[in-house]
């Protein structure tokens, strides 16, 4: 048994079982605390929330503005942890109904209903982890795009986070295979949207006040399966200790689907851009449960490798290739069960010790990119 095990080991038997005993309430007051003293130390990951919010607000809000939110922003990340203790206890499929409510139910359940297939587009805000439970209730499953963590104690961690019962992890290793797979059966594929492309063809879209290089890849699926795209959040209420709110903001069709007349790339980008705009409406309502202190670009991966197309369609799309410097396909830069891929390493005073991990070391999740 290695270091990382044992660390695994000790935070999952000993530092969440008492936290678990404390009961959410003392264990969330806890977490807001500590959170609250990372504010106070003013760190790297503090500055850049604050650079970003000027970016997103621009004249509207003051100094003091800025620095409240910053700080909700904190103790929601704190809070964020202390909830994925207890998400599993609470979020049965007998009682998760107490603590989740649905905005656009009725359009969420034709999403269902409707078994075209669906792709299910979040960015990282609220607790997207609830909202992830929420959903698989609905979809009985809903299929997360993840990437499995490096570090043997976290791949831990992962592993236990999936195991929600109508929680299907999808690996960005399989993306080119099960993504289409999944789509053509008619269920539901849910990805972070907000990343952005530093190298390749991308989509130009204004998101939070600056320019996004975004990933093509919801408009492509989108266009090559004939699905729609829900966007989705899950925000946490005020009006509880345990309550969210699970929201379907829009279902955006592809205009492949009718005439447009713009071609198939500008049709993908116009996809793209409305789902970021509605996801900017969403984030911008209540900005301190935004993760503002993940930068959007991620770095680029390792070695490219083929991979080859789904063969169980009669008509498939074009073979996919994963390719580091041309990515545009099967993208699997999506939420894993705790709404969280790898992130960049935050200073080393950043965030809950133990729990920091979770937020460390993001590495971009290969893309499979269309070779025809």
């Amino acid at each position: 048994m290695n270091l990382e095990a044992i660390r695994y080991i000790y935070l999952r038997r000993v530092v969440a079982t008492v936290l678990g005993a404390l009961g959410l309430d003392a264990t969330a007051a806890i977490a807001s605390r500590l959170a609250r003293g990372v504010f106070d130390m003013n760190t790297a990951g503090r500055k850049r929330t604050e650079a970003r919010l000027r970016e997103a607000m621009d004249a509207m809000a003051t100094d003091a503005d800025i620095d409240a939110i910053t700080a909700a922003m904190y103790q929601h990340i704190g809070r964020f942890w202390a909830e994925a203790l207890f998400a599993r206890r609470l979020l049965r499929d007998c009682s998760w109904r107490h603590f989740v409510r649905v905005e656009g139910e009725t359009a969420l359940r034709s999403l269902v209903e409707e078994r075209r297939g669906c792709l299910l587009a979040t960015a990282y805000h609220g607790n997207p982890a609830v909202g992830v439970c929420a959903l698989g209730q609905f979809f009985r499953p809903v299929h997360v795009m993840v990437d499995t963590f490096a570090q043997p104690q976290l791949r831990a961690w992962q592993h236990e986070l999936y195991s929600q019962r109508w929680v299907q992890p999808v690996n960005r290793k399989d993306a080119a295979v099960a993504v289409p797979r999944i789509l053509r059966g008619g269920g539901a594929v849910m990805m972070i949207c907000e990343h952005e492309r530093q190298r390749g063809r991308a989509v130009p879209v204004r998101f939070l006040g600056r320019t996004l290089n975004g990933y093509p890849t919801l408009g492509r699926l989108a266009r090559w399966f004939n699905v729609p795209v829900g966007v989705i959040t899950c925000r946490r209420n005020n009006d509880g200790r345990f309550s969210f709110t699970l929201a379907l903001h829009a279902t955006i069709e592809h205009a492949s689907t009718g005439p447009s007349g713009n071609g198939a790339d500008a049709d993908d980008a116009a996809v793209v851009r409305q789902v970021m705009a509605v996801l900017e409406r969403a984030i911008m309502t209540c900005p301190e449960q935004y993760y503002w202190t993940l930068p959007m670009a991620v770095p680029q991966p390792g070695d490219a490798k083929t991979i080859a197309a789904d063969s169980l369609s009669p008509t498939p799309p074009p073979a996919f290739e994963v390719d580091h410097h041309d990515r545009d396909v099967g993208r699997a830069d999506a939420v894993d069960a705790v709404g969280l891929t790898d992130a960049p390493r935050a200073d080393g005073r950043e965030l809950l010790s133990g729990l920091q991990a979770k937020l460390s070391d993001r590495r971009e999740i290969e893309i499979v990119r269309d070779t025809a």
